[in-house]
């Protein structure tokens, strides 16, 4: 999975463990609501998400912002 996102050109790949982690930890706690800040390539969001479905019933809230080093990138090129 980690390659297959590399690939897609994605900057940043979080660890394997640690979408294993969040899984573990909603597994346990059961929230009923969970938030997560900053979405990236969604790994996890999967984890997060399959925890819940297996506990049923609990709601993710994923709040994502523009990603404002692309538009860096994009203004700087348009000055050259």
């Amino acid at each position: 999975m980690e390659s297959e996102l590399l690939r897609s050109g994605i900057k940043y790949v979080p660890p394997i463990d640690f979408g294993k982690a969040l899984y573990v930890i909603c597994r346990v706690v059961k929230p009923m609501t969970v938030v997560e800040t900053g979405v990236a390539a969604g790994l996890s969001t999967s984890y997060i998400l399959y925890a819940l479905e297996k506990n049923r019933g609990e709601q993710l809230h994923s709040i994502d912002m523009p990603d404002y080093e692309m538009e860096l990138i994009k203004d700087s090129k348009l000055s050259y």
